[in-house]
């Protein structure tokens, strides 16, 4: 019999908490959209790469609630095809491309103004790309980032919250 790991349940868990302002919502896609999203050349296109189920049945969730959108799930891949509101959310998320080496910054201070957005980012994040061994054992959180510069964005983010991360 499989049995679940201690990541797997607790981010089950994350997934059916319910984000109800739109922009804590923005905040968790713009995390979705710089771990685990990519966006086509002809930028008509959205997709996200995610193992865990829960994980895109989540961005399927915050797209229907704050972009009324439908979505494509086929596997491991959640796509959102209609052009209109791809241009959508990257405006009102701010998302940058990480090719581009001019961008200063993926994380927008203006998406995670708010204390709840910055706790949605970094929810997202671990959602993403992160995993928790199980307490009773011993305490460790890691989120994985292959992206330096994003990596130390995010350190900072949590720096926030007086936790200390380290790369």
């Amino acid at each position: 019999m499989y049995k679940l790991s201690f990541s797997h349940i607790i981010k089950e868990e994350i997934c059916s908490h319910p984000v109800e302002s739109r922009h804590c919502l923005i905040a968790e896609l713009l995390a979705y959209i710089n771990l685990c999203g990519e966006l086509s050349e002809k930028k008509d296109l959205l997709m996200f790469r995610s193992e865990n189920s829960f994980v895109l049945g989540r961005i399927a969730a915050i797209l229907g609630e704050a972009y009324s959108s439908e979505c494509n799930i086929n596997g491991n891949v959640l796509s959102v095809n209609d052009e209109d509101v791809c241009r959508d959310i990257l405006s009102s998320t701010k998302a940058k491309s990480r090719l581009d080496i001019n961008t200063e910054s993926l994380i927008d201070p203006l998406v995670v103004s708010n204390v709840c957005c910055k706790r949605a980012y970094i929810t997202a994040s671990f959602l993403c790309s992160g995993s928790v061994s199980d307490p009773d054992k011993y305490y460790h959180l890691e989120i994985v980032n292959p992206q330096y510069e994003h990596a130390k964005e995010l350190k900072r983010l949590v720096a926030q919250f007086s936790v200390e991360m380290k790369m």
